[in-house]
Order: C-alpha cells, then sequence, then structure tokens
C-alpha cells in the first residue's frame, strides 16, 4: 500500500524541510538507465507537503472528489490514464504529478502495474515540474494556492520578481508587495515590532494569508479567530461539501433550528461581509488598512464613501418623504398628492 503522510501547514519553513530532506534521499537515475517505468500504484508514496501544490478542502483532503469523480469515468471509457511522474526517494518512488491518478487506481483497486516516468532531475526542478507541467487531465491550481507558491518562494528568496511572478502565475505587482511586506518585517523600526508582534512567529512558519493580515494591523486576537474560522471552514467543507450554499433559505432554516439564539447575532456579524444594501453597492474597506494606504488611496476611500454616503442621503429623503405622504392620508393609489402638494403651496404663498 503506498505511503501517504498527511499535508502540514504550506509555509516557507515546511516546504524548506521538506525540500532539505528529499535532497538528501533523492537518487537519480544513472546514464543509460530507463525512465519509462511501470511500477505498482501501491509502491508510490505521496508527500503532499512537497509535490501537491493544491490544498483542498482547507487541507483536510489530498485530492479534489470531482476531479477524481471525473477521471474515473475516463478510466472507464479508455482504461489506464497517461504516466503518472515520480523521483525516487530513499529507496521509495514518490509522486511528483499524478496524486488525482493514483487515487483512481486505489479506488478501483486496479491490477496491473502503471506506466510512470522517472523525473530525471533535482529535487528543486521536480518541485517546479509538479506546478508548471501543463497536462490536459493536469487540475487548475486556486488562486489562494498560488498566492501561497509565490510567498514560499519570497521568503526562501527563490528566484527574481518575474521569476516568481512567472512559476506561480500571479502579477509582478503581487510578488512586489510581498518582498515590500518581508522588507518590512525585517527592519527594526516601529512598525517592523508592532508586525511582529501582531504576527506572533517568523515569516517562514506562517502562511501569506496570516503574514498579510499581521501587516495590515490585525490583533493576534483577530488573526487567531481567523485561523478558528478556518478550522471551522474545514470541518464543515469536509462534512458537508457545498451543502450549506446549494439552498440559503434551507441552511438559514437549520441554522435557526440548531440554535434558535444563533440568527440574530450571527446576521449582525454577516452583515460585515455584504457588499449591497438593497440594489446599493457598498464599497468595503477594513478598518485595519486605513492606516498603510497610501495618500492617494486613502483619497479615492474617502471619495466613494462620500458618494455611498450622499446615495444613502438621498435614499432617507426619499423614503422620509414617502413617509410625510402617508401620514398625511395619500394610499399608493392615489394621484392626488403632487397636486395637493401644489395647492398647499399656493396656499402658503
Amino acid at each position: 500500500m503506498a505511503k501517504q503522510t498527511r499535508r502540514a501547514e504550506n509555509t516557507a519553513a515546511t516546504l524548506d524541510t521538506e525540500v532539505k530532506k528529499a535532497t538528501k534521499e533523492l537518487q537519480r537515475p544513472s546514464a543509460g538507465e530507463p525512465l519509462k517505468l511501470k511500477l505498482r500504484w501501491e509502491d508510490i508514496e505521496i508527500r503532499p507537503a512537497l509535490f501537491q501544490p493544491r490544498i483542498f478542502a482547507h487541507g483536510l483532503k489530498e485530492v479534489d472528489e470531482r476531479n477524481v469523480h471525473d477521471l474515473l469515468k475516463i478510466i472507464g471509457a479508455i482504461g489506464e490514464l497517461d504516466p503518472v511522474t515520480v523521483v525516487k526517494l530513499d529507496n521509495r518512488w514518490t509522486c511528483v504529478d499524478g496524486h488525482h491518478r493514483l487515487e483512481c487506481y486505489k479506488r478501483l483497486k486496479w491490477k496491473d502495474p502503471i506506466k510512470a516516468t522517472w523525473f530525471a532531475g533535482s529535487v528543486r526542478e521536480a518541485l517546479d515540474y509538479a506546478v508548471t507541467s501543463n497536462e490536459v487531465i493536469k487540475l487548475a491550481i486556486p488562486d489562494r494556492d498560488r498566492y501561497e507558491l509565490a510567498w514560499q518562494r519570497v521568503v526562501l528568496g527563490w528566484g527574481s520578481k518575474a521569476e516568481v511572478a512567472r512559476f506561480a502565475m500571479v502579477s509582478e505587482r503581487l510578488v512586489a508587495n510581498m518582498r515590500m511586506i518581508k522588507a518590512k518585517f525585517e527592519k527594526g523600526d516601529a512598525f517592523a515590532k508592532e508586525f511582529r508582534a501582531n504576527l506572533g512567529a517568523e515569516l517562514k512558519d506562517v502562511t501569506w494569508r496570516r503574514a498579510k493580515m499581521a501587516h495590515d494591523g490585525a490583533s493576534p486576537g483577530q488573526i487567531d479567530k481567523h485561523e478558528a474560522a478556518v478550522k471551522l471552514a474545514k470541518v464543515i467543507g469536509n462534512r458537508m461539501h457545498q451543502k450549506l450554499s446549494e439552498d440559503p433559505e434551507v441552511t438559514a432554516l437549520a441554522l435557526a433550528l440548531y440554535d434558535p439564539h444563533l440568527p440574530q447575532p450571527l446576521g449582525e456579524e454577516l452583515r460585515k461581509f455584504t457588499t449591497k444594501e438593497g440594489d446599493l453597492e457598498i464599497p468595503t474597506i477594513p478598518k485595519a488598512s486605513l492606516s498603510h494606504m497610501t495618500d492617494q488611496q486613502l483619497e479615492g476611500a474617502v471619495e466613494r464613501i462620500e458618494s455611498t454616503r450622499q446615495a444613502l442621503l438621498r435614499r432617507l429623503r426619499e423614503a422620509e418623504a414617502e413617509q410625510e405622504k402617508r401620514r398625511a392620508g395619500w394610499t399608493p393609489s392615489d394621484d392626488t398628492w403632487d397636486q395637493w402638494v401644489q395647492e398647499a403651496r399656493e396656499a402658503g404663498e
């Protein structure tokens, strides 16, 4: 049976440790040794912290169920899939690319040896290949995972800005922002001290998400709440999949049945994430970010908030006028209000 190692949190420290360990264990093919292999899927080890760049269900799963389902249908139609890519670490074959294919063979209890390609390069080259290979059945890497891939390399100093951006398929502007945050953390000024206190760890030990929150002024308590929310999301995702998103009305009713006292405070908290009030767009700006905005960004934020305030005031005046009409005895079916207002004005004059 293939040995599987559960993924640790995808930090630069984890990656660095895994790469150093694998580099010591790596056995590359000798000259003339065949690279096209036939292996039992049970003999292929999985090290997701090293060679699986995607994080599924917030790290609770090593594969995407929908992709496995699609691949199982392909196997049913055409048989064995394309070769998996492997390296040899400490005399054990280790999957570099093809985790979902191996999962399919495992579920089918595949009897025959499968095709595999022995990757002849270094561990770092294999690591890059796991991210950048472009096979037809390869699953796309979600944005949040590509951000973490870029952050790991920025923290470890692997590659130039352009190289990191090209590797992780993110913008150079994002990489520049990551490098700026790293530089701020390493300074000895007052901001760096506050940054370090908020983060409560070294950059190599935290994810991009946590580092960004600490840089933007989130307190350790806020960061811990976010981490607790991530853990709860893992549990919900693992047990419920997308069930909560299918019908918001059913979900709301279920939560009310679960705890009758939950809907009120939950509704108040959820309003923080609301971006519309009726059909009116509300600009959402995290408070922690305001103090770190440039003058131009802050000016733009003020303009957007002021524009929204004016729109809300217009809505308020319209609602108050409507209320005034109702108090005066007008009903929605009455067409004489405007005429009555005009007569009242003339009488007043």
